[in-house]
């Protein structure tokens, strides 16, 4: 009885590795895991990880765990991909960078210098990921938008930094806020919970945009300026200084520099504007 049970044993595992991947046999017949064909240089392709459909690993770039690259993507120089990644769709993962965990590159993406993109994060059509950023969690960076810098996006929306945005120096970009058209945030400034920046509006510095806040226009939000609520910043405004912009504030043009107090209410195109109302409460 006990002998039967371990042929059991020996068969169950035999078809638990079987099912787990082809053999290395079936994949060179397919064509994939191929030296010299698509694996070149001194890449390697490790554990249970698939290049196939013309993709390439090449120079010291290395593929291992589950992960997989295929449809003309491209692993070099010393790139690690690992985990269950997934390169696909004529994406390129080079440099020194990492793409790890369930994450996504596709449609010719590209990520970088020494990125990281990890965790269940998408960078796809056109996106790039450089330098020491970091995209991680399920964010999204798509629509050739670029994180750059010491950058980090942690997401959770379906959206996340898209459409040419740029999200560089040390800023982060986190819960699930969104950066999309031509907007930039940029030095040490943090946008987060719900808050939205579009079209071609800035937040740098230190600023912290919170809440569901709107940046919008060419505003621009620096120095250690804060806002938050469903505040909303617009026009060519600039929220400068140590200004404070919540509640359901609009500030559509002038530049506040906090001089004015927190403003709360109201929507306004001056400080002067405001000051006249304020002093007449």
């Amino acid at each position: 009885m006990k002998h039967l049970i371990e042929q059991l044993e020996s068969l169950t595992g035999a078809l638990a590795e079987t099912s787990a991947s082809p053999s290395y046999e079936v994949s060179k017949s397919r064509g994939w895991n191929v030296p010299g064909k698509n694996i070149l240089g001194k890449a390697q392709v490790a554990d249970l990880a698939f290049v196939r459909n013309n993709a390439v690993v090449k120079n010291n770039a290395i593929v291992g765990g589950n992960a997989e690259v295929r449809n003309n993507a491209v692993v070099k120089d010393k790139a690690l991909v690992t985990g269950r990644a997934l390169i696909r769709d004529m994406a390129v993962v080079s440099g020194k960078s990492r793409v790890e965990g369930s994450a996504i590159v596709r449609d010719r993406a590209r990520v970088q210098g020494s990125a990281v993109v990890k965790n269940d994060a998408t960078v796809m059509k056109k996106a790039v990921v450089k330098d020491n950023a970091q995209v991680l969690y399920k964010s999204i960076v798509t629509d050739s938008a670029v994180v750059e810098g010491d950058a980090i996006v942690s997401t959770e929306g379906m959206r996340g930094v898209e459409k040419n945005a740029v999200v560089g120096g040390f800023a982060r970009v986190i819960g699930s806020a969104i950066v999309t058209g031509d907007a930039r945030v940029e030095g040490r400034a943090r946008v987060s919970e719900r808050a939205f920046v579009q079209d071609g509006a800035t937040v740098r510095g230190a600023a912290d945009v919170y809440g569901s806040a709107l940046i919008a226009g060419d505003a621009v939000v620096e120095g250690r300026a804060k806002v938050g609520g469903r505040a909303e910043v617009d026009g060519d405004a600039v929220v400068k200084g140590n200004a404070r912009i919540r509640g359901d504030a609009g500030i559509l043009g002038g530049t506040w520099d906090g001089s004015e107090g927190e403003v709360i209410q109201g929507e306004w195109k001056s400080p002067k504007d405001y000051l006249a109302w304020k002093n007449n409460q």
